[in-house]
């Protein structure tokens, strides 16, 4: 650092930082980013594992990221560390696949060491379209066997069975996990939906709620 003092060290960081911006990868020439691309391929090859890492852990952390509403606001967290991840990936020998995937073998469960497995990305998209494929199954069958063909998240006994049904361990992801599961349907034209006000005043409390029926 050329200056002693505090203040003129600041002042040489500040002005050095506006004369030496970092380029943004689309103003560097071609050269520069072959570079680029080819120390990324390099940390890829030395560290395959910790793009599953970090992308894991953005969907989880990340508000802005597309999937957070799938992951962070289900109450998903992030407990791996790099260490364990790394494991993971030599235990379940994940240099074998095609396109390794990292895997939460309870869809509702955290990623932790315990919960989670390297499999094929295309069966990792699978497994969840036939978890939803059950689901969706299920909840038509409770509405014709249990009510007179309409259903809310408001229906206490709905929620207890869908519990019990697909092991739901933590209760706040309950309503975002049905939720889920109620609009895609009515998007795919399985269900219909309906909104009925619920006569609450009171600020902070919904003042109406969907209903599903079929």
């Amino acid at each position: 650092m050329p200056y002693k003092d505090r203040k003129k060290q600041l002042q040489y960081l500040r002005n050095y930082s506006k004369t030496h911006k970092r380029k943004l990868y689309s103003e560097c020439s071609e050269k520069q980013k072959e570079m680029h691309r080819k120390r990324t391929r390099k940390w890829h090859d030395k560290n395959p594992w910790l793009s599953s890492y970090y992308g894991a852990k953005d969907r989880c952390n990340n508000p802005k990221n597309k999937d957070y509403k799938n992951y962070g606001l289900r109450d998903i967290k992030f407990l791996l560390t790099k260490e364990q991840i790394k494991f993971l990936w030599y235990r379940d020998k994940a240099w074998n696949l095609n396109q390794p995937s990292i895997d939460r073998e309870d869809n509702d469960g955290n990623y932790e060491l315990s919960n989670c497995q390297f499999i094929e990305l295309v069966e990792n998209i699978q497994k969840d379209r036939i978890k939803f494929k059950e689901k969706y199954i299920w909840i038509i069958n409770y509405i014709k066997q249990y009510t007179k063909g309409k259903i809310s998240i408001l229906n206490h006994d709905f929620v207890n069975k869908y519990i019990e049904k697909f092991k739901v361990l933590k209760r706040a992801n309950i309503c975002q996990d049905l939720t889920k599961q109620l609009r895609e349907m009515h998007k795919k034209g399985i269900l219909k939906k309906d909104i009925i006000g619920l006569g609450i005043k009171q600020k902070g409390k919904p003042k109406w709620i969907n209903i599903y029926m079929l």
